[in-house]
């Protein structure tokens, strides 16, 4: 059976994207194609929403998605839940009952992921609370197909530039994942088809990671071989305008869209470098990201192979590492850097295939029914190809197959596992037909590591825990994972997962300790142009350590 586990996840890179570097369809224009409209969606949710109070909070969620494309955005709320949040709530577009669309309030950026997450907690539970209100009173019947339909005329009139299908398949998802399952989904069939072809990211950009600081637009780290790095953009730089227009107080997807443009064109950016202000010009240019990169690192006096696998989509992933991992054995690497941060999962036969270069025909993983009476082992096809010392880097975007594979590297001792405790996914979705040209994903078995245990929720705990940055505050240290976005996850299953090597792990943890080396390496780099990597410096202590 095939099989795809895949969560989402992004890193924000100023760019245009597409699928890959051969296929330059976006998601919108794949589900221009598959036909879906909102009438179609509207009609096949509304059967379901008077079911239940969990049922009708999903509808309520459906169609608040379909109105945050409006321009401005707009919010489906029940009156008692805007009472409590006047700075978000503007003007009554329509009234539907119980409940009324309200264009939303333009707010200030929150610059903290920590209290920006307590604001989205408390405005789930405000509209969680209205809607089983009003599903306790007078309105399950409420016709949310209609509202559909309305919002419909009011984003065709608006000229947007998502298709509808692409909004249609935004509304049932959200829709599905609430009252179903949370990664119960629906896709494109040809965007699926493509992304296991190729998962190279090719886009025309700048090339740099931003973020926001204390509502300000920061250059995390200009992308390697950038136009952005060529021109003298440099970790840390802050961006206070876009083409002479300032940037101040703007939301960062804004300031995004105003550096986005073709390939070719050029965008002028106002910066702020320790205190003394600069104008860079930057021509935009293609910039492909591979899904599999590799490079040799050698921070911690040692020579030593680096892989970094941005997903498990593409199909030939797994013969990408191996051809790499013979490189690194004619080249005399003392050892190697697996690194899955950020990776949101992708197919199963990848992750099998993967873990069997490294721990060779064992089993990787046990798939088990829901139920428990049935289940299946994934045991992996090839010999094992390297014996190097290993660590492997997660944190809370690695996701579903990355779990899989760091799991079965742990418990087979044959790599240490660094960073920070991983998403938590370890359900398993099998397509079915939702009509000729989607597919629907539904829930239909849970993973189990070889040791026997399941990631689900726990996630995998690293051997060696590593921050962000040193003395890293708790803004710095802030992860979300399965049980923090989904309330209807599924629950976790096994006993707490306690440390297999106590004493080396001591032992290690106390010789990166005393070269105090990461440290000092990270602060050389400090003022480099590209942001140093922290954890990846200390992952190459940890097996200077070991050797």
């Amino acid at each position: 059976m095939f099989r795809l586990s895949v969560v989402l996840f992004s890193i924000l890179i100023v760019g245009n994207f597409s699928v890959s570097a051969d296929d330059q369809k976006t998601p919108v224009q794949y589900w221009q194609d598959t036909g879906l409209t909102l009438s179609f969606v509207g009609q096949k949710i509304q059967a379901d929403c008077g079911k239940s109070a969990a049922h009708y909070l999903a509808c309520v969620q459906g169609v608040n998605t379909a109105a945050s494309f409006l321009n401005p955005p707009a919010a489906f709320a029940a009156p008692s839940e805007v009472l409590k949040n006047p700075a978000l709530f503007g003007a009554v577009i329509k009234s539907y009952g119980p409940y009324n669309l309200y264009a939303l309030k333009k707010m200030a950026p929150i610059s903290s992921p920590q209290r920006y997450w307590a604001f989205e907690k408390e405005l789930r539970g405000a509209q969680r609370a209205g809607a089983t209100q009003s599903f306790n009173s007078v309105s399950r019947n409420l016709q949310f197909s209609g509202i559909l339909n309305d919002l419909k005329v009011q984003l065709i009139q608006g000229e947007l530039s998502h298709s509808e299908g692409y909004i249609a398949a935004a509304v049932y998802n959200t829709y599905i994942a609430s009252a179903v399952d949370p990664h119960t989904h629906i896709d494109s069939k040809e965007e699926i088809q493509d992304m296991r072809k190729s998962t190279d990211v090719s886009y025309a950009g700048i090339g740099t990671t931003l973020e926001s600081v204390n509502g300000q637009i920061v250059v995390k780290t200009p992308v390697p071989n950038s136009p952005a790095l060529a021109a003298g953009i440099r970790a840390k730089d802050i961006i206070t305008s876009v083409d002479g227009v300032s940037v101040e107080a703007t939301p960062l997807d804004q300031v995004v869209k105003k550096i986005k443009g073709p390939e070719g064109s050029s965008v002028k950016l106002g910066i702020l470098r320790k205190g003394q202000a600069l104008e860079i010009s930057i021509v935009r240019n293609k910039i492909v990201n591979k899904n599999v990169d590799v490079k040799i690192v050698k921070d911690a006096g040692i020579s030593l192979g680096y892989i970094k696998l941005a997903n498990f989509m593409e199909a030939k992933a797994c013969a990408t590492i191996y051809a790499y991992l013979e490189v690194f054995k004619r080249v005399g690497v003392k050892g190697v850097i697996l690194d899955l941060r950020n990776d949101g999962g992708g197919l199963l036969g990848q992750a099998q295939c993967i873990g069997s270069l490294f721990v060779g025909k064992q089993l990787i993983v046990t798939a088990k029914s829901l139920d428990g009476k049935d289940s299946e082992n994934f045991v992996g096809p090839l010999d094992a190809v390297s014996d190097l010392p290993m660590v492997t880097l997660i944190n809370a975007n690695s996701a579903s197959a990355s779990e899989i594979l760091a799991g079965a590297l742990q418990d087979y001792k044959r790599s240490w596992i660094a960073g920070s405790r991983s998403f938590g996914k370890a359900s398993v979705q099998a397509p079915t037909d939702f009509t000729s040209k989607i597919s629907i994903f539904s829930t239909i078995e849970r993973f189990y590591q070889p040791s026997g245990r399941t990631n689900q929720v726990v996630g995998i705990l690293p051997d060696f825990p590593i921050d962000p940055v040193p003395n890293a505050t708790a803004d710095e240290k802030f992860e979300l994972h399965e049980e923090d976005y989904y309330t209807n996850a599924l629950p976790a299953l096994s006993a707490p997962w306690t440390e297999q090597r106590p004493a080396e792990v001591e032992r290690i943890q106390a010789c990166v300790k005393a070269s105090g080396l990461a440290d000092k390496v990270y602060l050389a780099k400090s003022d480099d142009a590209l942001a140093p990597d922290y954890q990846l410096i200390t992952s190459q202590v940890i097996l200077s350590c070991q050797n």
